[in-house]
């Protein structure tokens, strides 16, 4: 999204392209987390705009920061796949995780080249429990 107008309207956007072809929604969390922290936005109702019972998938994923060079050094949260998952996108999913209906796998996501380090697979690992831990938790 370029703009918060962009943000409130993907939802209803998704659900007519995709009421088109009886597609289906894979949900990314942590893209969610990111639109939720550039535009001040809150997350259940953000959620909540878009089709959620047409989500058969979910990811989890972590990211980073960049400055932005046209907002005078704002900082800018990305969707990179380059880091551990935030515990904010942890409590996203914890809380809104009944709303799925239709829902069918939940996939973590990390890029390999950042897990190089012991460190980085460690925080993976933990990563990975926690997430069998909450989709184990509500039943999935």
């Amino acid at each position: 999204a370029f703009g918060l107008e962009d943000v409130k309207k993907q939802g209803q956007f998704l659900h007519q392209v995709l009421s088109q072809v009886d597609g289906f929604l894979l949900m990314d969390l942590h893209n969610l987390f990111c639109q939720v922290v550039n535009f001040g936005v809150d997350p259940e109702e953000l959620l909540r705009s878009y089709p959620l019972e047409l989500v058969r998938e979910i990811h989890i994923s972590g990211g980073s920061y960049s400055v932005s060079s046209e907002k005078a050094g704002r900082r800018i949260r990305r969707d990179t796949h380059d880091d551990a998952v935030p515990e904010e996108v942890f409590a996203i999913l914890e809380s809104t995780l009944p709303l799925f209906e239709n829902l069918e796998f939940v996939i973590l996501e990390r890029l390999g080249n950042t897990m190089k380090a012991e460190s980085s697979r460690e925080s993976f690992r933990e990563d990975f429990l926690r997430l069998r831990e909450v989709v184990r938790g509500q039943g999935h």
